[in-house]
């Protein structure tokens, strides 16, 4: 279930001037449940997710419009949050056999194997500023910038699984009962917030080679925040939380193309060459800490020192008749990527703490 509702207002000064907010909300929520154990007739796992979002924005910017230049400049906030409660647990069936084997333990039934819950928020505040200068009838150059800063804050709370008897045969505590007397224990709550900032600038320049064809070319900063991955490592009562920081990720951006209306205007043609490269670009990966133990699932950002992906684009469109549009695309990219050492040694990292902690 999603509700949006987005407000746009705009107050003209004068034909050059032009006062614009716009604001928006996106609120969702989504509820699943899902046969786990991808078997036919068996019923052993069960998972149930429950998200629920809520992402808004608003944003002022002034407009001025002038035979010798074009200008933007604004500002913007945004505010994004996310909770999520997430379970991986033991069904109905769960000693469900296979050729006479259990497929799991006698475990009770609705065990949390991977029972969390979490939070993800997300403010930012950006100013901004766009300035386009028409040189003459045929060239702009253009130059802006966007300055913007985060801070990002994100929590787990996870549950492990523990008997409640002694082992399997002491006294008091046959084999179902101790298998049937695990219950959740709630592990120590996992959090991080940190701030982030960058300035993003933008280059610009666009010449009209003829009335039917635009050349141009471009050079842009990208930017995004980083965090901490954060989670437990052991299912052992007191075990401490930890936090594992991720770098923000930026991408430059280097594009020349060309856009083009031909046959009176009955078709369309555009092409680009791009060239991106990126610096400790995020990437997720997915670990248990506890080998073997499906509820110490970790979901760890790291960092890719260094990425670059090159490529070409070309558009066709045609309106064949007034009631027949055809169109066309063709693509080609080729992407690199470099890992170091570092990269390696962040992982190390995180195990040798790991091992720390459970001595």
């Amino acid at each position: 279930q999603s509700t949006v509702a987005i407000v746009n207002v705009a107050h003209e000064f004068s034909d050059t001037m032009t006062l614009k907010w716009v604001s928006g909300i996106i609120d969702a929520n989504l509820d699943r449940y899902f046969d786990n154990d991808l078997v036919g007739g068996m019923d052993t796992l069960a998972r149930t997710n429950h998200y629920d979002g809520r992402s808004w924005s608003t944003e002022m910017r002034l407009e001025i419009r002038q035979d010798q230049y074009d200008l933007v400049v604004g500002g913007m906030y945004a505010q994004d949050e996310q909770n999520q409660d997430n379970n991986v647990a033991v069904s109905t069936n769960a000693t469900a056999t296979i050729s006479g084997v259990g497929v799991l333990p006698p475990f009770p039934a609705g065990l949390g194997l991977a029972l969390n819950s979490k939070s993800f928020n997300v403010d930012s505040r950006a100013l901004f500023a766009d300035l386009t200068w028409h040189v003459n009838d045929r060239l702009d150059v253009g130059v802006g910038a966007r300055y913007t800063k985060d801070r990002v804050e994100n929590s787990v709370r996870s549950f492990g699984i523990r008997p409640t008897c002694g082992p399997p045969g002491s006294p008091g505590c046959s084999f179902g009962q101790f298998f049937g007397g695990f219950i959740n224990a709630p592990r120590p709550e996992s959090s991080g917030d940190e701030d982030f900032d960058g300035l993003t600038p933008r280059f610009l320049v666009s010449y009209q080679l003829s009335d039917d064809i635009n050349l141009y070319g471009t050079i842009s900063k990208g930017y995004k925040a980083g965090g901490s991955s954060v989670g437990n490592n052991t299912n052992q009562n007191g075990s401490p939380a930890f936090q594992v920081k991720f770098n923000e990720e930026t991408l430059w951006n280097y594009e020349v193309g060309f856009k083009s209306e031909l046959m009176d205007k009955r078709v369309r043609v555009n092409g680009s060459a791009f060239f991106l490269k990126w610096s400790d670009l995020q990437m997720e990966a997915f670990r248990f800490l506890t080998p073997g133990d499906l509820s110490s699932n970790f979901e760890q950002t790291i960092n890719i020192d260094d990425a670059e992906a090159k490529g070409l684009e070309l558009e066709v469109q045609a309106l064949v008749t007034d009631g027949l549009t055809l169109s066309g695309g063709l693509g080609w990219l080729d992407r690199s990527e470099e890992h170091t050492s570092e990269l390696q040694s962040h992982s190390d990292l995180v195990c040798r703490l790991l091992l720390e902690k459970k001595k």
